[in-house]
């Protein structure tokens, strides 16, 4: 859920500077559009004028840059908070499997020791299933069951 939460406020943060940057950039062409002349040149009154204007077109494209780059950030930030918490649930699921086909063994075929019937139990989704046939939620008492 974290991952989740700063995935979106690196989204927030992304859209907050691409709004800048698009501000910026459109005060910077009505600027340029108000110092051209008739023959479609800039004319700028100093020199250190077009190094400020200069300067500020390179912070505009840099935010820019660093919204995407905050944007892909953001992206892959959920990516692999999505991949984790699958994985996780995956590994669960295999876990519990694993633990029911010994159970089925120790406790049918009586092969095996009944500690995986109580790991099985400790799953929610089983403790139905582990009253019904062992009599407890817990699961069975004992290491082996006995013919």
């Amino acid at each position: 859920m974290l991952g989740y939460l700063g995935a979106i406020a690196l989204l927030v943060f992304a859209v907050y500077l691409m709004v800048g940057a698009s501000k910026t950039a459109n005060a910077m062409d009505r600027e340029a559009f108000e110092r051209t002349n008739a023959a479609g040149v800039q004319e700028f009154e100093s020199y250190d004028q077009l190094v400020k204007e200069r300067n500020r077109g390179w912070m505009a494209r840099s935010k820019a840059w660093l919204s995407l780059m905050a944007l892909a950030g953001a992206a892959l930030l959920a990516l692999a908070t999505y991949i984790q918490r699958d994985s996780a649930q995956t590994r669960a699921a295999i876990d519990e499997e694993r633990y029911y086909n010994y159970c089925k063994a120790a406790w049918d075929e009586y092969k095996g020791s009944l500690e995986y019937c109580r790991k099985w139990c400790e799953f929610p989704a089983n403790k139905g299933d582990c009253r019904k046939v062992f009599g407890s939620a817990d699961g069975p008492v004992g290491d082996t069951r006995q013919r």
